[in-house]
């Protein structure tokens, strides 16, 4: 093979890998990089404020999900602010802009990541935040709104806003009672003040009440709440409402501790009748109207002995006492029994004499 050829050869294949090896150094070049991933909490939707003394009660859910819908890593700080503005005409509140609130609202408080696992009550987030010593006029409203700090750094926007017109809270209520009944829990105060009261409940389980259970007109002195379990054990407080959209109370009563057992026994029976037969007396009476009604119990007494005929609760209204002697009197009562093993005292005796 002559040289002229192998040359003529190389310059052919030489470009042609140069070619390659440049696609290939492309094909691994790296791009610009990728902007960091952003977790913006989503803004709190339900924030309510409310005046309880000298504190506000900031409530709302806690932020689990960015804006984009993914889950949020973390949350740094909680961030509460405040717009305040002086009394419309007539007193009226003055409705605060978004764009208005952003521009001009002032950091209240700071809550951080160490403290707000202390403050979290099922799915929401609930801050006591002191109300600064110079407040400004009574009737002037305050406007309040939140937001969150990612452990990113990225900020929320802010949540709904809730207006509050500052005024002088009531005094506290004083001797405040809660007794457990067959009907519920009675709730009461020392005298019906003139403002409604709160009355707030919370279980045992709970670090805060939340929201009211009921709110009762003023001059009233007690409250009875009847959707109280049975078996559970309660905490409940009080406390005089100045104003109660948004609401303004005075701090909170000394709390009263409940265990709602069930120790009430069912009302006693009645219309009990003696119908003598042949060696046997039927006995028959009036149902016991309890929704944990077990039954009823039969008691036989002879002389001064007194005996218990059923061994297990009746379910049924009548009973028929057998082998019984003739010409001796026997005299008979009834009680109710509940699932808990509560017993009414006994209704009216009856006798019955067999011939």
């Amino acid at each position: 093979m002559s040289s002229s050829f192998v040359s003529s050869s190389w310059r052919r294949i030489v470009p042609v890998a140069v070619l390659v090896l440049g696609l290939s150094a492309a094909c691994g070049k790296k791009g610009p990089p990728l902007p960091p991933m952003r977790y913006v909490p989503a803004a709190a939707k339900n924030l309510t404020v409310r005046q309880r003394g000298d504190v506000l009660v900031v409530r709302m859910g806690y932020p689990s999900l960015t804006t984009d819908g993914q889950s949020l890593p973390g949350l740094k700080q909680v961030e509460l602010f405040e717009f305040s503005q002086p009394p419309g005409p007539g007193g009226a509140p003055i409705a605060v802009e978004p764009r208005q609130f952003e521009l001009g609202a002032k950091r209240l408080a700071v809550v951080g990541s160490n403290e707000l696992a202390s403050r979290v009550e099922g799915s929401d987030l609930e801050l006591q935040v002191p109300l600064p010593g110079v407040r400004p006029a009574e009737g002037a409203t305050i406007t309040y709104g939140v937001r969150f700090l990612a452990t990113s750094g990225d900020v929320s926007a802010f949540s709904n806003l809730v207006p509050l017109a500052y005024q002088a809270p009531p005094a506290p209520l004083a001797g405040l009672r809660a007794d457990a009944t067959s009907a519920g829990v009675v709730v009461g105060w020392s005298a019906g003040a003139s403002q409604h009261v709160a009355v707030y409940r919370r279980p045992a389980a709970s670090r805060s009440f939340g929201s009211p259970l009921a709110t009762v007109e003023g001059g009233e002195s007690s409250y009875l709440d009847k959707s109280a379990q049975l078996g559970e054990r309660y905490y409940y407080t009080a406390s005089a409402v100045a104003e109660t959209s948004p609401l303004v109370e005075s701090p909170l009563a000394r709390e009263v501790e409940v265990f709602y057992q069930d120790v009430f026994p069912p009302t006693a029976p009645t219309g009990l009748t003696a119908l003598v037969e042949e060696a046997t007396v039927r006995l028959v009476w009036e149902a016991v109207e309890a929704s944990d009604l077990a039954g009823y119990r039969v008691y036989r007494r002879e002389g001064g002995t007194e005996i218990r005929l059923t061994e297990t609760p009746l379910s049924g209204t009548s009973y028929r006492a057998q082998n019984l002697e003739g010409g001796k009197t026997y005299s008979f009562r009834v009680t109710a029994v509940d699932r808990s093993g509560n017993e009414s005292p006994g209704g009216a005796e009856v006798s019955a004499t067999l011939p």
